[in-house]
């Protein structure tokens, strides 16, 4: 029966068929099962998929987190090892961005400086680490994956870069949006997720005041005029929310600014005083892969 269901709602990963819930990443064949007899026979029946953990997470309030990391353990993204989102050998293979960096592109000193392929409208950039190894295959996990619980430990990691950070001075975290399809495709925007958390810890509030207006073809692949044409004019922004305020887009990744660009010229236009960008992951000159959707 749970493969069966498993298979009609989310298969393998590739076929994600969201229920009406526009926080589940389940499909429409899991939405009446809320029994909690039906939960137990899936606690049991399947400790090994994200995608049930993801449900339990959204329906189950009475379980503690400790119950639901003991049956649906987190996953290290570089190697598969259960128990923690970054096992301690990865975390020591990995190489983060780390001060002496430019204080407006935020790229370390032993790295070419990025300023000059920033957009003018952006006032700094900040960003975990490149594009690589680990880092690459977690966003991997999040964005396409159903993985949305592990924008938890990632959201983690830009909370606490926010608060070493002193030069990124800010009075808001806004979330790059998603179309209203693209999220019932897949069931949440990593961007909000990632920036809520990053917002728990920081102390700086989440301000909900950047809109998509117009769906737009996915990036991966494209060149940076594509990806400027795009995305040009996508992003609305509120006035009311903007004015006078120093703004911290935050996104999953920065490869040529395109989006976080005419993010920033939506926000500047209603009034942002200035606007800064946070990413998890960030290109560099070419050399880390691109995200790639599974096939």
């Amino acid at each position: 029966m749970v493969q069966s269901v498993l298979e009609g709602a989310y298969v393998d990963g590739r076929n994600p068929r969201p229920c009406r819930d526009p926080h589940c990443g389940m499909g429409t064949l899991m939405s009446p099962m809320i029994g909690r007899g039906v939960k137990t026979f899936l606690l049991i029946a399947a400790p090994r998929t994200t995608v049930i953990r993801h449900w339990v997470q959204r329906r189950s309030v009475d379980l503690s987190a400790a119950v639901i990391d003991g049956v649906f353990p987190p996953r290290c993204a570089g190697c598969d090892r259960r128990g923690r989102w970054l096992c301690p050998d990865c975390e020591a293979a990995w190489e983060p961005f780390a001060s002496p960096w430019c204080v407006r592109c935020g790229v370390p000193d032993h790295i070419a400086c990025c300023c000059a392929d920033m957009p003018e409208t952006l006032h700094r950039a900040r960003c975990l680490g490149p594009l690589d190894g680990w880092l690459h295959n977690a966003i991997v996990h999040l964005k396409y994956h159903g993985e949305s619980a592990r924008a938890g430990h990632l959201g983690d990691l830009l909370g606490r870069s926010m608060l070493n950070d002193s030069p990124l001075d800010v009075d808001g975290i806004v979330p790059v949006p998603l179309h209203p399809r693209r999220v019932r495709e897949r069931g949440y925007n990593q961007a909000e997720l990632l920036a809520r958390r990053a917002a728990t810890v920081s102390g700086v509030p989440l301000v909900q005041v950047l809109h998509r207006v117009r769906d737009t073809p996915r990036q991966v692949g494209s060149t940076l005029a594509q990806r400027q044409s795009n995305v040009a004019g996508a992003f609305r922004a509120d006035a009311r929310g903007c004015a006078g305020m120093r703004l911290l887009v935050v996104d999953d990744v920065l490869t040529t600014g395109a989006t976080v660009a005419s993010c920033a010229d939506a926000l500047r236009a209603a009034g942002a005083t200035s606007v800064s960008v946070l990413t998890l992951g960030r290109q560099i000159g070419g050399t880390n892969a691109d995200l790639t959707p599974p096939r």
